[in-house]
């Protein structure tokens, strides 16, 4: 009998492992869709929004169809996906100064995330403008360099382009956090 109890407790438990190895699978599979679908990541490539973010940066989005002024987004464009500043939305009057400076509905817009104000490399869009219903319109932070919605290829991003709202940055780990 002693016997008998002995043998039972060297059986390898295949039960345990196989809920082990199914426990693993499906958690998995949910980080995967939840990353995918809700929280997508983006590679930083390019200067258009430095200093907020830079080159070879990871960033995380939460996709959303509403976002407001000054939030950073990720949306498509010509099958690729930028990140820009949403500046104004729909109705909003949008005029650029020869200085670089930017006047929502002729106030001055306060922005300290910007080192140099500048009209831009790539502007063909005449000012003052009014944002159509359904549009926002986005700008680079490093506003020398940035193609945005000063340049007319891009023009006004419409709501059904928009991917999310940028919250957190995961790469490098020694810039870990919350996105300005």
């Amino acid at each position: 009998m002693q016997e008998e109890s002995k043998e039972k407790g060297r059986k390898f438990p295949f039960k345990k492992l196989i809920i082990a190895i199914v426990i693993i699978i499906l958690a998995g599979g949910i980080s995967f869709l939840a990353a995918w679908f809700l929280f997508p990541a983006y590679h930083m490539y390019g200067s258009s929004m430095y200093p907020a973010l830079h080159q070879d940066e990871y960033v995380v989005c939460v996709k959303t169809g509403s976002v407001r002024q000054g939030d950073i987004i990720a949306f498509e464009y010509n099958n690729k996906v930028l990140i820009r500043r949403v500046i104004a939305v729909s109705g909003d009057v949008v005029d650029i100064r020869e200085d670089g400076s930017v006047y929502i509905n002729d106030s001055k817009l306060e922005e300290p995330y910007i080192r140099v104000f500048s009209v831009g490399n790539y502007t063909d869009v005449n000012f003052p403008c009014e944002v159509p219903d359904g549009c926002i319109f986005v700008l680079g932070d490093n506003r020398i360099e940035s193609v945005d919605s000063r340049n007319s290829s891009i023009g006004f991003i419409e709501k059904s382009q928009i991917i999310g709202k940028l919250f957190l940055r995961i790469w490098p780990l020694s810039a870990f956090g919350g996105i300005k």
